[in-house]
């Protein structure tokens, strides 16, 4: 009976059942009519006869034991028939038990013809209410179809059709779900691509540069060329970048996680920057004590470099950056601080958006490193943050629950 928790399913049952009711009602009407008047014909039919027999001189009781007699004999009938009262004459009772029939027959055609009607209209109108809202559906849909993706069918109410259009509704929000993914898609790699090209212009205009200095002055040839290789160096760790967030984008990095000592994974970590570091006359700091953290040794280091080299890149001479960790009851956390330019209120919201590079920077970075470091950390389950303050440094934090295994 499922078909009874449409709404309007039900008010047409409800409609036949009223249909159905009225004229069971008008046929026994009808039937105890004709029952009273053919009782007060056969009442007629005994008055006349008792009349007739009282004025040929019968007695009361004579005539009522010929009333109540029901017994047919043979005489009787053979006297009937000498009268020529047969089956085929029109005997005065007949006749008017004819007339009534026929008041009877047309009544009940009128009755029938209302009940047909009342049947057919119903039906023309639940039939017609029904092809009213598949037109609604149908144009609701071609509409959806002509870009109008915010429409969707009714699908408040209850029964099959309502659940069908609450199918298309679903399917009609996982479409444009879909097709917004896509076209986030389609702008990611328009984006990305246009950024590439950017970023890789620049060093290979500077190396055509390098090359035809070197080719007109072969004196130059040592410091041009080391300009060069610095520029190669540069697009090669920009596409290396690129790579890795490509292959965590696509989800197939498998981060192997063991009991590594965080002091062990810093120091590998800062050790590529020492170098650096004294020839800009920058100090780098590492403290913290002995702590085990479950990661992905090679991709957290890389993290911790990126975060490293963001802040050397944002320092100047005389200052420092200071890595230290520590560990409390739930958390792990590795803070890179550095007290060099710090970020502006403006930029902050945005430092972890590929190749975003704020107007005030003047390093030669790609844009890559941070967004890199926060989609290592929180693969494996950790949180990257920011604190800073304009021309005071900035602090990132690194942080690993403790609570649950890594």
């Amino acid at each position: 009976m499922e078909f009874l928790q449409e709404k309007r399913n039900r008010q047409y049952m409800v409609f036949v059942g009223g249909g159905c009711a009225v004229l069971l009602f008008f046929s026994l009407f009808l039937g105890i009519c004709q029952e009273r008047e053919r009782r007060t014909m056969f009442l007629q039919w005994e008055k006349t006869v008792s009349s007739a027999m009282l004025k040929q001189g019968m007695g009361e009781g004579q005539i009522s034991e010929i009333l109540q007699s029901r017994e047919v004999t043979e005489e009787g009938e053979k006297l009937l028939e000498k009268l020529g009262h047969m089956e085929k004459e029109n005997l005065w009772l007949l006749e008017t038990g004819g007339k009534n029939n026929f008041l009877f027959g047309i009544v009940l055609a009128a009755g029938s013809f209302l009940a047909v009607f009342w049947f057919l209209g119903g039906a023309s109108v639940f039939l017609l209410q029904r092809e009213k809202q598949y037109e609604n559906a149908v144009k609701i849909i071609d509409a959806f179809q002509k870009g109008e993706t915010g429409l969707r069918l009714p699908g408040s109410d209850t029964g099959g059709i309502y659940r069908l259009f609450s199918s298309v509704n679903r399917l009609a929000t996982a479409f444009c779900a879909r097709e917004e993914s896509a076209q986030k898609a389609k702008d990611f790699l328009k984006d990305m691509v246009s950024d590439i090209s950017h970023q890789l212009k620049t060093p290979l205009a500077a190396v055509n540069m390098y090359m035809e200095i070197m080719m007109e002055d072969r004196e130059a040839v040592e410091v041009f060329g080391e300009k060069a290789i610095l520029s190669l160096e540069r697009m090669e760790r920009l596409t290396g970048n690129l790579l890795k967030i490509a292959r965590l984008d696509a989800k197939t990095i498998s981060f192997e996680k063991t009991p590594c000592n965080v002091g062990g994974l810093v120091r590998d970590a800062a050790e590529g920057f020492i170098t650096r570091a004294e020839k800009e006359g920058k100090q780098i700091f590492l403290e913290g004590e002995e702590t085990i953290l479950s990661c992905d040794r090679s991709w957290t280091e890389e993290a911790v470099s990126n975060l490293i080299k963001n802040a050397l890149d944002h320092t100047g001479r005389g200052d420092f950056v200071k890595i230290s960790w520590e560990k409390s009851p739930v958390m792990i956390r590795i803070s890179v601080e550095d007290n060099g330019s710090g970020i502006s209120e403006e930029d902050i919201y945005h430092i972890f958006k590929r190749f975003y590079r704020s107007s005030s920077s003047a390093s030669g970075g790609s844009g890559l490193g941070l967004p890199l470091a926060k989609a290592i950390v929180e693969e494996q389950g950790g949180n990257l943050t920011v604190s800073s303050q304009e021309g005071k440094g900035s602090i990132f934090v690194i942080s690993f629950s403790c609570m649950t295994k890594l």
